[in-house]
């Protein structure tokens, strides 16, 4: 197994070492699995991921919205749902206008749906493949990964742990679009196969993943035997594409609008002012690496208990 390198400021979870350009190995235990996106049910790259993971003996219950829905972050649905069926254990969801459905209202009813399919709830959300990389910044806006956000979530009929797994679209025909989201979907599920064995810290967890965390995955546009490794990284700083950026609300006409007047207003890219961290998820993924970042739901800073000392405590008497 090729060996990788990472930060030692990356927090317990750099125990996962040994994840890396996993060979082929026998197919271990199938799983139930949630699978969904926000690109939408019928996209090449949750169809590659439905297949793969079918392969591997996983029992996967796909729900994508009917329309794509990239953008969307931790939206979800408060409105009646429809849901369609396309095919065995395969369906879209769109509001009763016809809009497609948010990625975690998707997501909830995969791992509903899949609960009563399988008289038991899913081992695993699964969530991608996006069509393009969800690294740095960009993931806190990614319906890819609101979705399995959404799953982690213990308010939301949950926990499941989750794996959000994204790429850069190659710039080619169809045919070597298909093969590259082939070679992610296959990565994934040999990720999966290699987790299931329980290495490092893992050993000691009943559940896939410990309870409340998720991988963000995200494959770089290369051949295999171009990837340089795999790393387990923190989340980057900036917005990520084809090279790091961050982006601001323009608006020079607002502060002299009259009011009922209109003015309109542009994002604009600009270059970040200092380079992203080396132990990032950005730095590495333009390295040529295979990017793993742990996730959770809880919004918490680690600091939250400073607080106490400058916050008052005590409400002034009502007026």
């Amino acid at each position: 197994m090729a060996r990788f390198t990472t930060s030692r400021s990356v927090w317990r979870y750099s125990l996962l070492v040994a994840l890396a350009l996993v060979p082929s190995v026998a197919h271990a235990e199938g799983l139930t699995i949630a699978l969904t996106n926000d690109d939408g049910w019928d996209a090449p790259g949750i169809q590659a991921l439905k297949d793969v993971l079918r392969d591997h003996g996983h029992a996967v219950t796909l729900v994508g919205s009917s329309t794509r829905q990239s953008g969307s972050g931790t939206a979800a649905n408060l409105s009646r749902i429809n849901v369609h069926k396309h095919g065995d254990r395969e369906y879209s969801a769109a509001l009763s206008n016809g809009e497609g459905a948010e990625p975690v209202t998707c997501a909830l009813l995969a791992v509903d749906i899949a609960t009563s399919l399988d008289g038991r709830r899913p081992d695993l959300l699964v969530s991608g493949i996006n069509s393009s990389a969800n690294i740095g910044s960009t993931a806190m806006h990614s319906g890819t990964v609101g979705a399995v956000v959404g799953a982690l979530n213990q308010g939301l009929n949950g926990p499941i742990p989750g794996i959000a797994i994204s790429t850069d679209e190659p710039d080619c025909d169809d045919d070597c679009v298909r093969d590259h989201y082939r070679n992610v979907a296959v990565y994934l599920a040999e990720l999966i196969e290699h987790l299931q064995s329980k290495p490092g810290f893992l050993e000691a967890e009943s559940g896939f993943l410990p309870e409340g965390v998720g991988l963000n995955v995200n494959y770089p546009t290369l051949a295999r035997d171009q990837i340089q490794g795999v790393r387990v990284t923190k989340q980057g700083r900036f917005f990520g594409f084809v090279e790091p950026y961050v982006t601001s609300v323009r608006c020079a006409d607002c502060v002299g609008l009259a009011i009922g007047e209109t003015a309109s207003s542009n994002l604009t890219r600009e270059t970040p002012p200092e380079p992203e961290a080396e132990d990032s998820d950005a730095a590495a993924f333009y390295a040529g690496y295979i990017t793993i970042v742990p996730i959770e739901a809880d919004f918490t800073s680690r600091n939250y208990a400073r607080f106490a000392e400058v916050v008052t405590t005590e409400l002034s008497p009502p007026d």
